[in-house]
């Protein structure tokens, strides 16, 4: 597949007829750096990524790297990196995201509209972008995050979100950053 948006609109087609679970997740791999395209268009999510199932049945997908230290999905300043929709259960393993842009910088890393998002392992979202959880939606931040801290700052709409930040049991705030509404940080633990 030419680009992660082709995988991942094959992922959401294959789902229609086979659904994923949590314990058997569609797996997207990447083998080297993704970068936005010149001739990209986003689309109405404004985002390079755009992990929003159709159907009424709950995706379950994984994106992580194969075989590349710290692959990268690089927006270029162009428009969001991802975006997160209805029934979509996404993990980030392993991957940097960054060169989001977007004027108002509500999630020009990550925007999770209405669905879960994990980051993982060696998942990083660059600190100059962030992931906007809007209408109550959950980040959880499990894993060996092994980024420099933070490895993400997350802003939920509504302060307190729903995030859960652990390490089989332990909790890891630390490694992540959350910026209120109105642009105050507020320390968690």
């Amino acid at each position: 597949v030419k680009t992660i948006q082709k995988a991942v609109d094959k992922v959401i087609a294959m789902n229609e007829v086979t659904v994923s679970n949590e314990e058997n997740p569609y797996k997207i791999l990447l083998l080297s750096d993704i970068y936005t395209p010149s001739n990209d268009s986003f689309g109405s999510n404004k985002a390079l990524v755009n992990i929003d199932p159709s159907s009424g049945n709950p995706l379950y997908l994984t994106i992580s790297n194969y075989g590349v230290e710290n692959a990268t999905i690089n927006a270029k300043n162009t428009g969001r990196v991802m975006y997160i929709g209805e029934n979509a259960n996404v993990t980030l393993q392993n991957l940097i995201l960054t060169g989001g842009y977007l004027n108002d910088k509500k999630g020009a890393g990550v925007y999770v509209e209405d669905g879960t998002f994990t980051m993982n392992d060696g998942a990083v979202i660059s600190s100059d972008n962030d992931v906007y959880l809007a209408n109550g939606t959950t980040i959880t931040v499990t894993g060996n995050l092994t980024g420099t801290t933070p490895v993400a700052t997350i802003t939920p709409q509504y302060y307190p979100g729903d995030i859960y930040a652990s390490d089989n049991g332990t909790i890891n705030v630390e490694k992540v950053q959350v910026t209120a509404p109105g642009g105050t940080d507020i320390v968690i633990g």
